[in-house]
């Protein structure tokens, strides 16, 4: 990998898409235990997407590239759950390469530990 920041590009892109996802179930279930869930999800990405950007920013990368906006009539619970797994391994492919450097990273950490906790926590409602 010649840019050492790719997996982190990857991994703000990925945040990003599910921005608008998460808006729409959001209005769909306001008023349910899973409502709180994405409103709690939704306001920490906000600040996560943030986070990010100014790191990348700061680092010389591109972030004007499109993002892709995924159909969210159907978005279910158990696919928040698929989603922000596929996340977490996001932050995985993005944290392993640096991990030397943590100084420079570690928010990313930080944001991982956040979003696996939450996952944890919500998971076995979901499957019941």
């Amino acid at each position: 990998m010649n840019n050492p920041n790719e997996n982190v590009v990857k991994l703000y892109r990925q945040l990003r898409e599910t921005d608008g996802v998460y808006e729409a179930l959001y209005q769909r279930v306001q008023d349910t235990e899973l409502g709180d869930a994405i409103s709690t999800i939704l306001s920490r990405r906000k600040e996560n997407i943030a986070e990010l950007e100014t790191f990348l920013s700061g680092e010389g990368e591109d972030l004007a590239s499109d993002i892709v906006d995924p159909a969210s009539d159907a978005f279910t619970s158990a696919e928040v759950i698929e989603t922000e797994k596929r996340i977490l391994d996001a932050y995985d492919k993005a944290i392993l390469p640096i991990t030397g450097e943590h100084e420079k990273y570690g928010f990313l950490v930080d944001q991982y530990e956040w979003l696996k906790g939450i996952v944890d926590k919500l998971e076995p409602k979901i499957a019941t």
